[in-house]
């Protein structure tokens, strides 16, 4: 119990394991039909930051199940201020990725049980169960927030508006070649 009052426990693919999760992964397959993986995450109800700014390879969908969840989606830094980096693994391993580099966010909102949100691939998002900006609880009385996350494979498959539009730029200047 200590641990959770000091960050998250991260439940990776826990949809591969538990059989009542993984019928959500085999709904996201049917609708989506694409590849998708079901992680769960358990924060203290005092936690600041319990992700630091990162992006994700997959489109997010997250449901809030119990708790609350502040959450901050900020707009992709250009990937010009580091040459060499994956824009879709920012924050993640050796990378760093500091809320210096990011702007105000596109969306801050308190997600609450039932909610969804989206949150595309390569935006870079911070989550926490303490409101960064007055230290108060975003769940009173306070509580641990549970949350699940659906990653759709979207771009580990290339089926997204990057990929297509390198495929078509390609096409483009291959047949304006002279023969």
């Amino acid at each position: 119990a200590a641990g959770i009052e000091r960050g998250t426990v991260v439940f990776n693919s826990a949809g591969a394991h538990v059989p009542k999760l993984g019928a959500i992964c085999l709904a996201a397959l049917r609708a989506f039909g694409l590849p998708n993986c079901l992680n769960m995450y358990l924060t203290g109800p005092s936690v600041k930051q319990s992700a630091p700014p990162h992006t994700d390879k997959q489109d997010v969908f997250v449901l809030q199940m119990s708790g609350a969840k502040h959450w901050r989606v900020y707009e992709p830094p250009p990937p010009s201020r580091r040459p060499g980096s994956d824009p879709l693994a920012r924050g993640k391993g050796d990378d760093k990725l500091c809320l210096s580099e990011l702007g105000e966010p596109l969306l801050e909102t308190v997600l609450t049980p039932g909610q969804l949100l989206y949150v595309p691939a390569g935006f870079p998002h911070t989550t926490g169960t303490v409101d960064p900006h007055d230290g108060s609880h975003v769940c009173d009385p306070p509580e641990p927030s549970v949350g699940l996350t659906v990653g759709i494979d979207t771009h580990i498959w290339g089926l997204n508006y990057f990929s297509s539009r390198q495929a078509i730029l390609g096409q483009l200047s291959a047949s304006s070649r002279p023969a």
